[in-house]
């Protein structure tokens, strides 16, 4: 039994799209063969700091959590809202202390901090996550249709930042019991894409494809391949409005993952 995982990113198309760095961010790691930790960030500022934001946030963030092995294994075994809280809390606040540290280096200090920021953490006894901000996490049981961890809204215009006076009272916790076959996290860009604008539900026939990807892979490569072709496809290009980062998993037990 085992995770086979990859996180890419595709900026959308621009005037100069050289001129332009990357605003996203995601990593995801294993810890050993059916755990893994993801987070994935989003830097919504309408200022272009010197340093990627997204990536610091999601550095400290993983971080955090390796660091903190025992509380983590702790969740792992005991995967509860309840549980999370604390350890997210704590999260959140060193996320929020890393990216002043970094503003303050480069001597940034007037420009507007905006990331925001999702962190996942699946094993077989379920999935847990939290989200500050806008980002989705779609996920897949065995023989069920396609759900999405938190409630969407594609016209959200105006998502809450990890450094926001209120980003913990924002900050939302979410959890499902059991091991997720297919998961497939992603920052904001791709919501209007991947979710359905009335009933905010996912789009089944966004997610297949990843789907059948992430059933087929028997590497990360294999994953990391599949991914990085989806996102540059002419259909999916052509309909990206935002720059996204896009994280892939599927658990194969017993050597098999059906999509």
């Amino acid at each position: 039994m085992s995770w086979h995982v990859a996180v890419d990113y595709r900026k959308a198309k621009a005037e100069n799209p050289s001129l332009l760095p990357a605003l996203d961010y995601g990593e995801v790691h294993k810890v050993g063969e059916d755990v893994i930790i993801a987070a994935l960030s989003d830097d919504i500022g309408e200022i272009i700091p010197s340093h990627n934001l997204a990536r610091v946030a999601v550095k400290e963030a993983i971080t955090n959590l390796l660091e903190d092995s025992h509380y983590l294994a702790k969740l792992v075994d005991c995967p509860e809202v309840g549980t999370a809280t604390p350890l997210f809390q704590k999260l959140c606040e060193s996320v929020r202390s890393a990216l002043i540290r970094q503003l303050i280096n480069d001597r940034n200090t007037s420009l507007v901090l905006s990331p925001t920021l999702i962190v996942i953490i699946a094993s077989p006894a379920g999935t847990i996550a939290m989200r500050v901000g806008d980002g989705s996490i779609v996920y897949r049981q065995s023989g069920r249709s396609y759900v999405s961890m938190f409630q969407q809204d594609p016209e959200n215009a105006d998502p809450t930042s990890i450094v926001a006076p209120n980003a913990l009272e924002k900050m939302e916790i979410a959890f499902q019991p059991g091991i997720a076959e297919f998961i497939c996290a992603s920052t904001g860009g791709l919501i209007p894409l991947s979710i359905q604008e009335t009933e905010h539900r996912p789009r089944a026939p966004f997610f297949r494809p990843l789907d059948q990807c992430a059933a087929m892979a028997e590497t990360d490569d294999d994953i990391h391949r599949g991914l990085r072709a989806f996102l540059r496809s002419a259909p999916f290009i052509d309909h990206l409005q935002k720059d996204c980062t896009l994280m892939l998993g599927g658990y194969r037990s017993n050597g098999y993952c059906a999509a």
